[in-house]
């Protein structure tokens, strides 16, 4: 009686004690698996920011491009003679599209950039929540590009088409 006491206080102590063991064993794999999640994303988010900067500076620079080409049209075409008052406030209004377009596009650089300031797998979430509101300000930067993309092949170029079919009017003709 007394080995079969002593075998079940065996059991049912390798039983009580076999969760705390598997937990043990379990939280350094995990620990390993979240560093290593945490490094690829911080790693991932780095060169994400990279190329942000890096399109943001191509885009302004082709935005600016574009306006000054307008802008010097939309001279040319009225000293020529041409009505261009429709065309100058789409352009004005294209500006304005496009401002909206690099605000977005800096906010969601911020935000992105604010990820950073915490630590990935010991925030609380603050790194996670962080990460969502990035993402959610990329959706508005998506929406200001499609806007200021759609504003100008939907409104300006065929403004731009409109004006040729106009005849160029002199300051000398008597009305």
């Amino acid at each position: 009686m007394n080995q079969g006491f002593v075998r079940n206080a065996i059991l049912i102590g390798l039983v009580s004690v076999t969760p705390l063991v598997a937990s043990a064993v379990e939280t350094p794999r995990k620990d390993a698996i979240t560093k290593t999640m945490c490094a690829n994303a911080e790693t991932r988010i780095a060169n994400r920011i990279t190329i942000l900067t890096n399109a943001k500076t191509r885009h302004q620079a082709a935005y600016q491009r574009g306006k000054e080409r307008y802008s010097n049209l939309v001279a040319k075409l009225k000293d020529k003679g041409y009505d261009t008052a429709k065309l100058e406030a789409d352009l004005a209004t294209w500006n304005t599209k496009i401002l909206a377009f690099s605000t977005a596009f800096t906010t969601h650089l911020d935000a992105l950039q604010a990820t950073q300031e915490f630590e990935c797998g010991n925030s609380n979430g603050a790194f996670l929540e962080s990460l969502e509101d990035a993402r959610s300000k990329l959706l508005t930067v998506r929406t200001a590009a499609i806007d200021a993309r759609s504003y100008w092949l939907n409104t300006i170029k065929p403004d731009l088409q409109a004006i040729k079919s106009q005849t160029p009017t002199t300051g000398t003709e008597v009305q």
